[in-house]
């Protein structure tokens, strides 16, 4: 926000030289320093946590959507002094893109730290008062005559009242629900937390198999090491006493490997077409349509008919899926060595939450009910490096995934103080498996409800 309203007063000239000195700005927030938020703190990661999307396609301003990547470029002295840590490569990239890099995730934080500092400089020079609170949490919110009020607690600690102000925005990004009982962990952040209180040699179980599963098996992992063999291949060497992990979702599935991005421009299911069709009153926009839209692109990059019971429902271990995958990933299926499914998706990513957003209330109930998860596993990829990372573990017998079905309960047993999961088994046989420790990485919940901080309840 900080950037956005400067990166304007800027644009804007002399008007913007007018208004800048009339405003001030107060900037709030419970940790040490502002920026980096939980996805990206030194605080909550560990340095082998990388981000998932490519460091060209991050940025704090729609308008330079490579302003991440070029800012790494640029600051390289800085990021070597930072980042001395000896499994920290800040040139890292995916192998199935030489030009999509994932950096460690505190890269990011110092990037967003940057630009936080630089907005607030460049604020100072406009004329803008800028305030920072930091180590200070706002617990409540008020008005009186027409003004709005915080309360704060300072250090966690203190208590008092600040203002008064012309308006509020409340920006304070991820929470975790509450944990309900002792060993159960309704976030895999701080990681230094899970590795601190689940000993080793235990067996956890895990809700969800995404992106936050993945870290947490490598979180959890973290005191065994990944080696290249001379083949190519990477194994894991595990510790004298391994932590093992079973990974639990409905689907069974893992996200897809991110390959090389091509050139091929879609014809069918562009962002100009799906726009055009959500601006026509006269005909609602239904998944069957986007579906239909998909299907035909798919078909016409393929040459032949996609085989949709095969996404839905693919058949092989979890650890053959994977391996398939990371293949096609490196080795793409295009005439450039790109992954064309890949390609068509990620064309749309500009309209895909304005698609959402028109669907009718029941298609929408539809698609969170049946195509959410399927839709997350193809659009949010997880890095090669992760991939061969996730099958090293595999292959070793630290992780497995299974595959709950709509069917399932999940309960904590307080005779025998373990989490349960209660599911039919591929052989249609009832089966519970119990745990001591449970995780739950299945990422931001979706409801503000779940929330527990003071301002929000």
């Amino acid at each position: 926000m900080l950037c956005q309203l400067v990166d304007e007063l800027e644009r804007i000239g002399d008007a913007g030289q007018s208004l800048a000195p009339c405003l001030e700005v107060d900037v709030f927030d419970k940790h040490a320093e502002v920026g980096p938020g939980l996805p990206h703190s030194g605080a909550y990661m560990l340095p082998f946590h990388i981000t998932n999307m490519c460091a060209r396609d991050m940025t704090a301003r729609i308008s330079r959507p490579d302003d991440f990547q070029s800012w790494v470029r640029q600051n390289p002295e800085l990021l070597s002094q930072r980042f001395d840590h000896p499994n920290v490569d800040i040139s890292l990239a995916a192998g199935g893109d030489e030009s999509c890099n994932h950096y460690p995730r505190e890269v990011m934080g110092e990037y967003l730290k940057h630009q936080f500092d630089d907005a607030a400089a460049r604020a100072k020079v406009l004329g803008i008062r800028v305030n920072t609170w930091v180590k200070c949490e706002v617990v409540d919110l008020w008005t009186k005559d027409s003004d709005i009020y915080l309360q704060v607690t300072e250090n966690l600690t203190a208590t008092r009242d600040i203002g008064p102000f012309q308006g509020a925005l409340l920006a304070t990004g991820h929470w975790f629900e509450a944990s309900r009982h002792d060993n159960y962990y309704s976030s895999p952040w701080p990681a230094s937390r899970l590795i601190a209180d689940i000993p080793p040699g235990s067996v956890v179980g895990v809700i969800g198999s995404s992106l936050s599963a993945i870290e947490t098996a490598l979180t959890l992992s973290s005191d065994g090491y990944f080696q290249r063999l001379p083949s190519g291949q990477l194994c894991y060497k595990a510790p004298e006493s391994p932590r093992r992990l079973i990974l639990f979702s409905r689907r069974g599935l893992i996200p897809r490997v991110r390959g090389r991005i091509g050139r091929r421009q879609n014809r069918y299911f562009t962002c100009e077409r799906l726009q055009q069709i959500m601006g026509d009153e006269s005909n609602h926009l239904t998944l069957q349509l986007l579906f239909q839209l998909f299907d035909q692109e798919l078909a016409e990059a393929y040459g032949k008919d996609i085989d949709w019971q095969q996404v839905v429902e693919p058949i092989g271990t979890p650890a053959d899926l994977l391996q398939q995958d990371l293949n096609r990933a490196l080795k793409g299926d295009g005439p450039d060595g790109e992954l064309l499914w890949q390609t068509i998706l990620v064309q749309i990513f500009p309209v895909v939450r304005e698609l959402y957003l028109s669907l009718s209330p029941v298609e929408r109930q539809r698609f969170d009910r049946q195509y959410n998860t399927l839709f997350f596993m193809h659009a949010a990829t997880q890095p090669v490096i992760n991939a061969e990372k996730l099958l090293a573990l595999m292959e070793a017998g630290i992780v497995q995934v299974r595959k709950l079905g709509k069917d399932y309960r999940f309960a904590y047993n307080a005779s025998s103080r373990e989490f349960e999961f209660h599911y039919t088994g591929p052989d249609g046989q009832n089966r519970c498996d119990s745990f001591p420790y449970c995780i739950d990485a299945r990422g931001q919940p979706q409801s503000i409800e779940t929330d527990p901080s003071e301002l929000t309840r």
